[in-house]
């Protein structure tokens, strides 16, 4: 995709080639700075990083700017993997979330062994246009956001 070029990521495979488990979550709001947290296990460590760029998820993804990087404790490891087993990212039996007038694309993508799933869904403007509570596949999302200790104003999370 055109935001994780401009993130300079790779293929999410190659991140664990020689063994471990990795995550990628992208959060593409449309009038908000794309952001790209990716989280890899291996070799008996586990290290989050987090890009942004300055441009908006739902037009041009702009210039490579922020990038940070830090490493996570295995009670965070956990706390992630119990939301992504929640998300159902590996059984593949989620449903998708409707339509809204206007938000942002969460899309988590994991390698894990041979295996390598998708999960992409999309998010309302605000939690009121949602017509249920928010479905269990944006769990990896928000706990990714919470570790990488981004500070989002109420009315820029959708």
């Amino acid at each position: 995709s055109a935001h994780l070029d401009a993130m300079e990521e790779r293929a999410l495979r190659e991140a664990v080639s020689t063994g471990g488990e990795a995550y990628r979550f992208l959060w593409l709001r449309t009038f908000h700075r794309p952001v790209m947290i990716r989280v890899v296990a291996r070799n008996g460590q586990i290290v989050l990083e987090t890009k942004e760029t300055d441009g908006h998820g739902g037009y041009a993804p702009g210039a490579l700017g922020r990038t940070e990087r830090r490493h996570l404790s295995t009670e965070d490891w956990n706390s992630f993997l119990h939301a992504v087993q929640q998300s159902e990212l590996w059984s593949g039996q989620w449903e998708g979330t409707g339509q809204c007038t206007d938000g942002s694309t969460w899309i988590l993508e994991g390698v894990r062994g041979t295996e390598h799933r998708i999960l992409d869904v999309q998010g309302c403007w605000t939690n009121t246009e949602l017509t249920q509570p928010r479905p269990a596949a944006f769990l990896p999302g928000e706990v990714l956001i919470k570790l990488a200790r981004l500070r989002i104003p109420a009315d820029a999370f959708y």
